[in-house]
């Protein structure tokens, strides 16, 4: 049986995409950008990136839902914000219906938090009738995109789908 997978995530300086990008290419998976319509750029706009996520906000994002009944596996990636998902994230996932689909969440994070952010995003998943079947974080501090690239194969290989 042929699996339709897709990728969606949000990435703000990359690392995100890259594993994004590196999933979609060893599944052979749509991939699918979510895009934060608020101003994150520089100091001040991770500063509000960080209070958003802390205060677990919403905020107005591009597709704001995706018709997800075609999909028999759909990834979603998230960058790590004060030990949280990014906004936009929780944005789609509270915008969209998860009934009967498998999931695999997927972090990406300078240190920590990323036993937290998947926490989160799996609760708001199985409150929308997911199934998350596999789950996995990237630490990407002083990694350059090969080696992210690396880690996220062997992490796909590591998830049974």
């Amino acid at each position: 049986m042929k699996i339709n997978p897709i990728v969606i995530y949000y990435s703000r300086t990359g690392n995100t995409e890259v594993v994004a990008k590196t999933i979609a290419k060893e599944t052979k998976a749509e991939l699918v950008k979510i895009e934060d319509l608020k101003n994150r750029r520089g100091f001040f706009g991770i500063f509000l990136a960080i209070v958003d996520a802390l205060l677990k906000k919403k905020t107005d994002i591009t597709p704001r839902s995706i018709d997800l009944k075609k999909y028999d596996v759909i990834y979603i990636g998230s960058p790590v914000w004060a030990r949280n998902p990014a906004p936009a994230i929780l944005t789609f996932i509270d915008n969209s219906d998860f009934s009967n689909k498998n999931v695999v969440i997927f972090v990406t994070m300078a240190a920590h938090g990323g036993d937290n952010a998947i926490k989160t995003m799996k609760e708001k998943i199985y409150s929308k009738n997911g199934k998350v079947i596999g789950a996995f974080s990237i630490k990407t501090r002083d990694k350059n995109k090969e080696e992210i690239k690396e880690e996220t194969i062997k992490k796909l290989g590591e998830i049974n789908v």
